[in-house]
């Protein structure tokens, strides 16, 4: 068994430029065969007629220059404490730490 794993060894040592030349085009081809496909579905895919692409649709017809735009929705449950500095002295007295405001 050491015959079989020295000679590859003694292989990779004597002809490192060979082996090098050898293992850089493996790891460029691997890169290259994912990135491929990824083209192909870089394409807009839409489902006409569905309610998640009219939720799509609606913004962009009246909102056009709006291109990228983010938003972000925050709910609140109706009853739940606000979770914000002043409604914490409201409800705590004092202004301290998010840990022990928490427990108010």
């Amino acid at each position: 068994m050491s015959t079989l794993s020295c000679r590859p060894g003694r292989l990779a040592y004597r002809r490192c430029r060979l082996v090098i030349a050898a293992r850089v085009p493996i790891p460029l081809l691997a890169v290259g065969a994912a990135v491929t496909p990824l083209r192909f579905f870089a394409a807009r895919n839409t489902i006409p007629g569905t309610e998640s692409q009219r939720s799509l649709d609606v913004p962009q017809a009246r909102f056009p220059t709006a291109d990228g735009a983010q938003g972000r929705i925050v709910f609140r449950a109706a009853g739940s404490p606000a979770r914000t500095p002043a409604a914490r002295i409201r409800r705590c007295g004092s202004a301290m730490s998010w840990e022990r405001a928490n427990t108010c």
